[in-house]
């Protein structure tokens, strides 16, 4: 990440000037002061203070207290909550929701939601990542395909599935288990339950392990299948026949024809 070095403020007060170099008077970078960029400096300000100790917080100095809780109208922010940013972020990693996390806090989900995109988006890679590991079934060897497609074409072998989500890339999902290894998921609907397929992911080795059952059914490809595949790709090009596509690390089914 580019680290910037704080210049000044423009001409008008309305925004911030940084620059690429620690020293120097140009900066090259200017940063509009809105109200979100308050909002994010007045949060930052208020998770500092509260991690100092007790009589450290507000620079040690209560005098004014009484003043500004009268002043101020209460709200159920991080003040309130009973937990603290990291152990909401360990929470929505491990698999909890936003709401499930605000009920525990005590606090509004507006509040929890300002710290799940860092989580969000590590979730999204993890995925990512899995999605693009081949599987290797104990006594049948690894997969003719990564986790990806060997899950869309078993699905697709499947008479009565459907997608849990809108998409192929919505039916993922992951999670961290205590022993910090990630577990990602993947949710169809059949028989008109949601089935859970669900591996063990070491990203590390990169390695996957099935969970269940049925991540060994569908996380597993034979090699004649793979054949298929390609014969289907082959035809298919031009149209496709409504073969998945590989896009961005998610696999996303065109349309036939």
């Amino acid at each position: 990440m580019q680290p910037l070095y704080l210049v000044g403020f423009t001409s008008d007060l309305s925004g911030l000037i940084f620059r690429t170099r620690e020293s120097g008077r140009a900066g090259g970078f200017v940063v509009d002061v809105d109200d979100r960029l308050l909002g994010q400096i007045e949060e930052l300000m208020i998770l500092r203070d509260e991690a100092l100790p007790p009589a450290l917080r507000n620079g040690g100095d209560h005098r004014g207290d009484d003043h500004a809780q009268a002043s101020s109208p209460p709200s159920r922010t991080r003040r309130q909550s009973r937990l603290t940013p990291r152990e909401i972020q360990a929470r929505l990693r491990s698999g909890h929701s936003i709401p499930e996390v605000a009920a525990e806090a005590g606090v509004e989900e507006e509040w929890v939601s300002r710290f799940a995109a860092p989580v969000q988006a590590e979730l999204a890679q993890v995925i990512d990542r899995a999605l693009q590991l081949t599987y290797n079934r104990p006594g049948f060897g690894p997969s003719a395909q990564p986790l990806a497609k060997s899950v869309a074409h078993n699905l697709a072998e499947r008479k009565g599935a459907s997608l849990a989500g809108s998409t192929f890339e919505d039916a993922w999902s992951a999670y961290q288990r205590v022993d910090e290894l990630w577990v990602v998921c993947f949710s169809f609907v059949a028989r008109r339950r949601v089935q859970p397929a669900e591996w063990i992911v070491d990203l590390n080795s990169g390695t996957l392990r099935a969970f269940n059952k049925l991540a060994e059914e569908l996380g597993h490809l034979e090699l004649f299948n793979r054949r298929e595949m390609d014969e289907s790709d082959d035809a298919g090009a031009g149209g496709n026949g409504g073969q998945p596509e590989l896009r961005e690390g998610f696999l996303r089914r065109r349309p036939a024809g």
